[in-house]
């Protein structure tokens, strides 16, 4: 069937109109929202509309690529009554939680969506519904030099490893080259200390509306971090960047996120590969954790147009569209099967498979609440928080402290919907 494009200029981008030979009155349109940043990704999105439309005779899309505040633009679309049927969200999609379809029945019927790794699912969940399908994710795992490890004559770190034996060998190869007094090259550089929120068992209470962060397993990460970034371990770079200086041989291991790895490729002169985040041993007790964050499809719960935009999303995540996608590279495909035809195949990394079982044990993480950007500040920048991973305030006095303020905000938060 004979197709064409309208093209129509607005604040947020550009929207392409797919038409079909039937009337632009009598067609049903569903619109398709996406950041404009990735400009790689746009034939991508554009053939999968056309496709779309080839194959649902009647049917026109608009793919509006947003070159603004993405959500603020879904908001005043949805207050409009024009709401984006299919949006690209990120990890702040929960501060749109009520306006979310749930998608509880997709993940159940279809095949290619069930194929979902179980773990990039857990935050995409709200009180128990279902409200986003992720179809990529970015994990963390810890780089490392295999050069600087091989010549200090120390195993590779293995998946087991603990913190205790990262800061072990943090110690033997954090050296004083040239005799000043201050190391030359670190064992160890760790930038996101945010991710120790996740250590243990859940993070939030069962109804989502506080926060559990003073058990013993969490507080005995959150010590390890502040040992670390604090300086008392004497094995982490006190300053510059952890992935400049990792690349330039002056730091030993660093957690970085997926996205790193063609940089590796390219700027590394050694050999590195990745592995698993060390685990901390509490008593006993073993919790690890990573930070996480998602890309995933959701569906306007105002939409015009419900069951066409569950098609829609159907159609994306099948094999078709899926490896269509994910021939980019852009991030870690979530469905198992697309994973292993496309992200597994690439090397270096040897090990590229632990950003992949990240997933395992990524726990809740701490933006995957409605109250998110409320308590943002307090969680990762306020006052307390910050002299705790300097070192000037213990975290047995500074977690119950962080605990009462954002315990504070999250109730006025859902105080004020309830």
């Amino acid at each position: 069937m004979r197709r064409q494009y309208l093209v129509a200029s607005m604040t947020v981008g550009l929207i392409f109109l797919c038409l079909g030979t039937a009337d632009l009155q009598a067609a049903v349109q569903l619109s398709f929202g996406m950041r404009a940043s990735s400009p790689e990704r746009f034939p991508v999105y554009d053939a999968w509309a056309e496709r779309f439309c080839q194959r649902n005779p009647g049917v026109q899309m608009e793919v509006l690529k947003v070159a603004g505040n993405l959500y603020e633009t879904y908001l005043v679309r949805i207050a409009a009554g024009t709401p984006v049927d299919v949006m690209w969200v990120g990890m702040d999609f929960l501060s749109m939680y009520e306006h979310l379809m749930p998608l509880d029945e997709l993940w159940a019927k279809d095949a290619a969506i069930r194929d979902i790794h179980p773990g990039a699912l857990v935050n995409a969940r709200w009180q128990g519904r279902l409200l986003a399908i992720p179809f990529g994710i970015n994990t963390h795992t810890v780089y490392y030099n295999k050069d600087l490890l091989s010549q200090a004559g120390l195993a590779f770190p293995r998946e087991t490893w603990t913190w205790d034996d990262a800061i072990q060998v943090g110690k033997a190869l954090t050296r004083d080259i040239s005799g000043d007094g201050v190391p030359d090259q670190w064992g160890l550089q760790m930038y996101y200390p945010h991710m120790a929120w996740s250590y243990g068992e859940r993070l939030f209470a069962a109804d989502g509306k506080s926060m559990i962060i003073d058990d013993p397993v969490r507080l005995a990460g959150i010590s390890v971090w502040a040992d670390l970034r604090s300086g008392r371990t004497g094995v982490h770079a006190p300053s510059g960047d952890s992935l400049v200086n990792a690349l330039a041989g002056t730091v030993a291991m660093v957690h970085r996120g997926v996205f790193e790895v063609p940089k590796f490729r390219v700027q590394a002169q050694f050999d590195w590969d990745v592995v698993a985040m060390p685990y901390v041993d509490y008593k006993g007790q073993r919790s690890r954790t990573t930070f996480m964050s998602p890309e995933m499809w959701a569906i306007a719960a105002s939409s015009p147009h419900p069951e066409l935009a569950k098609d829609f999303v159907r159609f994306i995540m099948q094999p078709e569209q899926a490896l269509e996608f994910h021939a980019l590279g852009a991030v870690i495909p979530t469905q198992t099967s697309i994973a292993s035809r496309t992200f597994l195949g690439i090397t270096p990394p040897e090990n590229l498979v632990a950003f992949i079982e990240a997933m395992d044990y990524a726990g809740e993480q701490f933006w995957a609440n409605p109250a998110y950007n409320e308590y943002q500040r307090t969680l990762l920048s306020g006052p307390t928080v910050t002299r705790m991973w300097r070192g000037e305030i213990p975290v047995e006095i500074a977690v119950p402290e962080i605990l009462r303020q954002v315990n504070a905000i999250m109730k006025d938060f859902y105080d004020k919907r309830s």
